[in-house]
């Protein structure tokens, strides 16, 4: 067992003397960027960005309405349809 295991070792470290051996004087070409090299995903920047650009004709009509709150402001709600009692909420809070 151990003398195959030997063996085996010496073969991959033959093996790799080869291969560097062979490369000798080549020059190495960076290899090309992959989904993982990329943020989002197997898309380029600008190809991520062209699919997220909405255009105002495609803009989905508003939902929402406004509502008054108790201290005279107006807030803008809006909730899927059907919606039941106790749904989970998001409060955006903008800074004027």
């Amino acid at each position: 067992m151990a003398r195959s295991k030997g063996i085996a070792l010496a073969v991959v470290a033959s093996l790799a003397a080869v291969a560097a051996f062979a490369q000798e004087g080549k020059k190495v070409e960076p290899a090309a960027p992959t989904s993982q090299d990329r943020p989002s995903g197997g898309l380029s920047e600008e190809e991520f960005q062209k699919l997220h650009q909405l255009k105002e004709s495609e803009a989905p009509p508003a939902k929402g309405t406004l509502v008054d709150l108790s201290d005279g402001t107006k807030a803008y709600l809006a909730l899927p349809e059907k919606a039941t009692p106790k749904l989970p909420a998001v409060i955006v809070i903008h800074e004027w």
